[in-house]
């Protein structure tokens, strides 16, 4: 009787055993799959890191090539400007000469 009983108690322990084994056995693939996971989105989240350093990187040197290109067009424009102001000083000056010699031309 004693050993219907220790191998029923043997028999319930191999079941537990062979249970507990298909769990971890389990356990250890999600594990496995979970991991695998993680090094996939790591490696997505340094190729993002590396587009948003290379956009960041274009974006700080379109912003100079702006400023450069803005500072050019301005020293133009102040060029164009002070050649504007001597072309009129000389074209005034010009103007009274011409009204000179008119009033010269009409006094004789």
């Amino acid at each position: 009787h004693e050993t219907a009983a220790q191998e029923a108690r043997s028999a319930t322990l191999q079941s537990e055993v062979a249970r507990l084994s298909a769990e971890l056995r389990a356990s250890r693939e999600d594990l496995d799959a979970l991991r695998a996971s993680q090094q996939e989105l790591s490696a997505e989240l340094e190729a993002i890191k590396g587009v948003a350093e290379r956009r960041q990187t274009e974006l700080t040197e379109a912003k100079g090539a702006h400023r450069a290109a803005m500072a050019e067009e301005e020293q133009k424009l102040s060029d164009e400007r002070e050649r504007a102001a001597q072309e009129k000083m000389e074209l005034q000056h010009k103007i009274r000469a011409l009204e000179a010699a008119n009033s010269t031309l009409r006094d004789s």
